[in-house]
């Protein structure tokens, strides 16, 4: 992988944190039913196949 290809994914996983910290302070505030975020973090779109609907496993399936 490139450098900047390198840099922009560090940016983007370091702006990914940022805005699920600011979404969990939100949270807390109790406004919402809900305590939890309910859009589960993944590296890619079979990972987050895989945490929304599951199985377990289906991931490394999607993949091949």
């Amino acid at each position: 992988m490139s450098p900047e290809m390198e840099t922009y994914f560090r940016e983007m996983e370091q702006k990914i944190n940022e805005i699920y910290e600011i979404a969990k302070k939100a949270r807390s505030l109790g406004r919402d039913p809900e305590l939890d975020l309910e859009i589960p973090r993944a590296g890619d779109l079979a990972s987050r196949v895989e945490k929304l609907v599951g199985p377990q496993g289906v991931a490394e399936v999607i993949r091949e």
